[in-house]
């Protein structure tokens, strides 16, 4: 059961606007853990912008590398795909 004093909503509103902030919340805590963004004292303001894009961007593909194995029925978390990923080569 879910709680709000926003009656101009219907429940399926309410409903997808908690799942939003659920997936939002879910971003961040990735962002912190798996990807290690975590407080960088820059000189330059440019280059907190560009740690912060950088990290967003990093978010973006691991969202979609873990979206497009889950629709293969591949459910494995991150630290395992970073594993396997770790053991591909490319030589020149």
């Amino acid at each position: 059961m879910l709680r709000t004093d926003r009656v101009d909503l219907s429940d399926k509103e309410i409903w997808e606007t908690y799942n939003m902030l659920r997936q939002i919340e879910y971003a961040f805590k990735s962002m912190k853990s798996s990807l290690g963004l975590r407080p960088n004292f820059h000189q330059i303001e440019g280059r907190v912008d560009t740690h912060m894009f950088i990290s967003v961007l990093a978010y973006h593909l691991l969202h979609i590398i873990e979206y497009r194995l889950g629709q293969k029925g591949d459910h494995r978390s991150w630290s395992t795909i970073r594993n396997v990923l770790k053991t591909h080569e490319r030589l020149t």
